[in-house]
């Protein structure tokens, strides 16, 4: 089982983010409090209809 928050199994805590066009993206955890280089999670927008403020 992965730890709460590590999405791409390295044992750190990653985030998930949105663009404004709904796209969303990986950004893994570093280790050090940072995130590395963003991916794309899927080419199709995922949240168009969510306004995070």
């Amino acid at each position: 089982m992965l730890p709460f928050g590590d999405l791409n199994g390295d044992g750190k805590a990653d985030l998930i983010s949105r663009d404004t066009a709904g796209r969303a993206w990986l950004n893994p955890g570093n280790g050090a409090g940072g995130f590395g280089n963003r991916t794309a999670l899927g080419a199709e927008p995922l949240w168009p209809y969510t306004k995070i403020s």
